[in-house]
């Protein structure tokens, strides 16, 4: 997808979630923390820092994600209304980032040559809501626009998954950082909701 040179993204939405389903996540974070070590990931980065909804036997929290994700899915599709198509939602995933963790800069759909699709070339855009606040570094950063997010709780950042957006994670330099992710697709087969939400 193609998106000008003077579009709204990345979308930065400070207070999207309200302080109560971040009190309910959080504490149920902080009760299941040893479910981040079952994880595990084809990709060696993402094992042990996880929790994926598939894994969450709570309906309570299923229920809050699910709701926080398709919220995000209607913010994205009102903003690009030019396009018609029907944006479909992932399932989404909880991510612990401790001390020292950082993430080099990646687009959600691409390599870096521009040209090559990674192992997700059906993402269309990409979604992160930050859970907490009590932890430094973490920014999310997007070189090739020159845009710095310094995350805040209850905020979400939402951003096309092309080469333009190209993102990464600064460096946790202290406390542990949480956030629930979620990537949107045009491409019904990898819905994790129903469309009907």
């Amino acid at each position: 997808m193609n998106f000008s040179d003077n579009d709204i993204f990345p979308i930065v939405e400070e207070n999207f979630v309200t302080p109560n389903a971040i009190k309910v996540l959080t504490e149920w974070i902080k009760k299941e923390e040893y479910l981040f070590e079952k994880h595990k990931s084809s990709i060696d980065y993402w094992n042990g820092k996880c929790i994926h909804y598939s894994n969450i036997n709570y309906p309570e929290i299923r229920e809050t994600l699910k709701q926080i994700c398709l919220g995000m899915r209607k913010y994205i599709q009102m903003n690009i209304s030019y396009d018609t198509r029907y944006l479909y939602s992932e399932f989404p995933q909880i991510v612990k980032w401790k001390k020292g963790d950082e993430m080099s800069p990646h687009a959600d759909n691409i390599e870096q040559d521009g040209v090559t699709a990674n192992a997700s070339p059906w993402r269309s855009f990409g979604g992160v809501v930050y859970l907490n606040s009590d932890f430094e570094g973490g920014e999310i950063y997007y070189p090739n626009i020159g845009i710095k997010v310094t995350p805040r709780s209850g905020m979400i950042v939402l951003h096309p998954a092309g080469i333009k957006y190209t993102h990464g994670v600064s460096k946790i330099t202290k406390g542990n950082r949480y956030t629930m992710v979620s990537f949107f697709s045009f491409e019904k087969e990898y819905a994790g909701f129903d469309a009907e939400n």
